[in-house]
């Protein structure tokens, strides 16, 4: 079997011999350059000191995807290859291949790339009733806070282990990520604890390279850019959440943020600055009993990327390409009627991948009347014009309401179970394939012209289907629809299920 590092360097193999014959497109480089690192960081400040030297150290890790430059064009010099992973990550408080047990300690990190506490090299602690803090020292390289952990509050790496309880973890500069896991093997409990954080770049809880963390009873809150409060990055990372509360209220810092698998649980919080949950590509959020509300504000030109919850590829090489999965059941998902978005933002945009959205027994409100884009973009991620999105979108026991747009370059299936739809569906006749699947359980209110590719119902009768004297399209070409016999059918209200043109 390949390796998974294998592949990833074939792809960045690739992506130079594309470069090589002048294929890249000007989008790969304004898609780098606006959304690299979770949540759409900027990361022109990770190119432009690159081209007197590329550090050769990746500690194993693969290299970078191509970043670009600005106005569509390509930078100077050699690409970034993990820079990060060459800067040294120190701490006041060091766990090196030991076993400890601290309890109230108090321990402040004031240097550059400094942490409070780390525990490295196969290391255990075990730390109570304790202060963490870190309040001066910036990050020097965005790369090794981001992706490795320099300048966090708290950094395990290495294959350790850790257990924080009832801790306050407080960091105040950029890159100050309060709790940090990376690395195969590497676990992080939080229990009990209280997380602020206010710089940039300074997420509550984040995992990458495949470390891990669990938490329960945390009060995470940050207020910097580009700070999710529980957040995955490169390499991905997985983080379980339960019985938290997780506040933002920078830009770009979204309630969640997925670059590999999050899953939170009797939770709630506010994002106040950005979106409720983004996932970059093939990994996946879900969300069980949580409360969670955003002001649906993307980072993208001209508002593209506005939503309550996004799902896309970033083409920037932090997530691997596949299927992004958003789960929700028994939840509550709000776009807040105070943000200058509310009138305006889908509650859920898919572009640029392959996607599903599972949504059980989850209420949603927002004051646009838009439930769902699928849809490409304007070329902020991938190339304009093939950047579309395939959704299956999976509701069960489901109330869904307005209007589901479609455009020529992507794809919906639709399937009902034990639900209700109120909606127009693809009134414009652009969605390049749009699929609905109802069981006898559930029904459709019908509240506008629409085209359907398909359409499956168990009700054959077809009166779950509450037409309000509209009309539906069906493609009576597709052999899905042989049921239907090419036949226009009157429905009970008036309106006509009929072949299209």
């Amino acid at each position: 079997m390949v390796s998974k590092n294998v592949k990833r360097l074939i792809g960045i193999f690739s992506v130079f011999s594309i470069i090589g014959t002048g294929l890249l497109s000007a989008t790969v480089a304004n898609a780098a350059t606006q959304y690299a690192t979770p949540y759409y960081e900027n990361v022109q400040n990770k190119v432009n000191s690159n081209s007197d030297s590329v550090n050769e150290n990746t500690n194993g890790k693969p290299p970078e995807m191509p970043q670009g430059g600005q106005n569509g064009q390509m930078p100077n010099g050699v690409f970034n290859v993990d820079k990060g992973s060459s800067v040294e990550s120190t701490a006041v408080m060091s766990i090196d291949g030991t076993s400890e047990t601290k309890s109230k300690e108090e321990v402040t990190a004031t240097k550059a790339n400094e942490s409070a506490i780390k525990v490295t090299n196969g290391g255990s602690l075990t730390i109570s009733d304790s202060k963490l803090n870190k309040t001066s020292g910036e990050m020097t390289v965005e790369e090794a806070s981001d992706f490795f952990g320099a300048n966090a509050g708290f950094l395990a790496n290495e294959g350790s282990n850790a257990t924080l309880d009832n801790v306050n973890i407080n960091t105040t500069v950029a890159g100050g990520n309060a709790v940090f896991s990376t690395g195969e093997g590497t676990k992080v409990t939080v229990k009990d604890s209280v997380i602020n954080t206010t710089g940039d770049h300074s997420r509550g809880l984040d995992a990458t390279y495949q470390g891990e963390i669990n938490a329960d009873n945390v009060k995470i809150s940050t207020a910097g850019a580009h700070s999710a409060a529980v957040a995955t990055d490169r390499g991905e990372g997985t983080v379980s959440v339960n019985n938290s509360t997780l506040n933002t209220s920078g830009e770009g810092s979204p309630c969640v943020y997925s670059t590999g698998d999050i899953n939170v649980s009797d939770s709630k919080g506010k994002a106040t600055g950005s979106s409720i949950a983004v996932i970059e590509g093939k990994n996946s959020i879900e969300l069980n009993n949580c409360d969670l509300t955003g002001y649906a504000i993307g980072r993208g030109t001209g508002g593209v990327d506005d939503a309550g919850v996004m799902v896309y590829q970033s083409m920037s090489g932090d997530a691997d390409n596949g299927v992004g999965t958003f789960s929700a059941s028994d939840s509550k998902l709000t776009i807040d009627p105070a943000s200058g978005k509310y009138s305006t933002a889908p509650m859920f945009f898919v572009t640029n991948t392959e996607g599903v959205i599972n949504l059980t027994n989850t209420e949603l409100s927002f004051g646009s009347g838009k439930l769902l884009n699928v849809t490409g973009n304007n070329g902020e991620w991938g190339t304009k014009g093939a950047n579309g999105a395939d959704l299956t979108f999976n509701a069960d026991n489901q109330n869904l309401e307005g209007l589901i747009t479609v455009d020529k370059i992507s794809t919906l299936k639709l399937n009902l179970k034990s639900s209700t739809l109120k909606s127009t569906v693809n009134s414009a006749n652009s969605g390049k394939e749009v699929d609905i699947s109802l069981d006898k359980n559930s029904t459709w209110n019908v509240t506008g012209t629409s085209y359907v590719t398909v359409l499956t119902d168990e009700d054959t009768s077809l009166d779950n289907i509450k037409d309000n004297g509209n009309t539906i399209y069906y493609d009576s070409s597709n052999s899905s629809n042989s049921w239907l016999e090419g036949k226009t059918i009157t429905l009970n209200d008036g309106g006509v299920l009929t072949p299209a043109e």
